[in-house]
C-alpha cells in the first residue's frame, strides 16, 4: 500500500508542475465555466427551473414503483430486458449467467456506483472476463494498473 501511495504521489507531483498539463486543464476549466454560463442563460428564471426540477424529482421518487414497471414495459418493447434482483448476490448471478450464455470474454462497463457496490469487477475477474471501463477517469486508472482507494 505504501508503495502504491508513493508511486501515486510521485506521478501527481510530476504532473502538477507540468506546464502543458496546466494549460490544458485551465483551457478545459474555462470551457466548462462558459458552458455553465450558457446553460444558465437559457432560463429566464433559474430559481423557478430549480424548483420545478426538485418537484419532478420528488414526484418521481413518490411514484417510483409505477415508473419502474413502466420503464420495464417500454424497455422490453424496444428489445431490452430488465432483471429484478433482491440483493447483490442475485444481481451478480444474473449478470454472470447472461455472460456465460454468450460465452463473453470482454465487457464494456460504464462507471456506476451499483457496479462498485456489488463488486462486479471482482466477479468478472474471477470468471476471467475483461471489463473495459467507459468512464475516462476509471479507464485511466485501469490502464495504469492502479486501484486507488480514496478515503
Amino acid at each position: 500500500m505504501a508503495t502504491d501511495q508513493n508511486t501515486f504521489n510521485q506521478k501527481a507531483a510530476r504532473i502538477a508542475f507540468d506546464e502543458e498539463h496546466r494549460r490544458k486543464i485551465n483551457f478545459n476549466i474555462d470551457r466548462y465555466d462558459q458552458a455553465v454560463l450558457k446553460g444558465k442563460a437559457r432560463y429566464a428564471n433559474l430559481e423557478l427551473a430549480r424548483q420545478r426540477a426538485s418537484n419532478i424529482k420528488y414526484k418521481s421518487i413518490y411514484q417510483l414503483d409505477k415508473l419502474l414497471t413502466e420503464f420495464e414495459t417500454n424497455f422490453g418493447r424496444n428489445g431490452g430486458k430488465v432483471v429484478w434482483a433482491k440483493d447483490h448476490t442475485d444481481a451478480l448471478g444474473a449478470i454472470l449467467h447472461l455472460l456465460d450464455e454468450r460465452k463473453a470474454k470482454k465487457v464494456v462497463k460504464s462507471k456506476s456506483m451499483t457496479t462498485e457496490e456489488i463488486e462486479l469487477n471482482e466477479a468478472l475477474a474471477g470468471k476471467k472476463i475483461e471489463a473495459i471501463e467507459t468512464d475516462l477517469g476509471e479507464y485511466i486508472v485501469q490502464q495504469a494498473g492502479e486501484n486507488l482507494i480514496i478515503l
